[in-house]
């Protein structure tokens, strides 16, 4: 009878920990920096930072930023964003 509830136990311990170990693939934070220039133009700095466990998220996340809009011709044209740079890690 020991031994089984020293059983039950040790499986009850796996159980709970197996799920506590599993870490979440999410988004951990979003944070955007927004500066109005006296030029009219703004400068934008966004900040994510990821939980990435390799099970979906393998090669980092997406982020669209639109830089060119459609045109009444038909055609693209530049929206007048200016992208500066993409870093990972502080890494470009």
């Amino acid at each position: 009878m020991r031994g089984f509830f020293k059983s039950l136990l040790v499986l009850a311990f796996l159980a709970l920990g197996g799920t506590a170990m599993a870490a979440e693939e999410r988004i951990l934070s979003f944070h955007a920096d927004i500066t109005v220039n006296t030029d009219a133009s703004i400068d934008v700095v966004e900040t994510i930072r990821v939980n990435a466990e390799g099970q979906q998220i393998r090669r980092g996340i997406f982020r669209d930023i639109p830089l060119r809009r459609p045109a009444p011709s038909g055609l693209w044209d530049k929206n007048g964003f200016n992208l500066k740079a993409v870093r990972h890690n502080g890494a470009a």
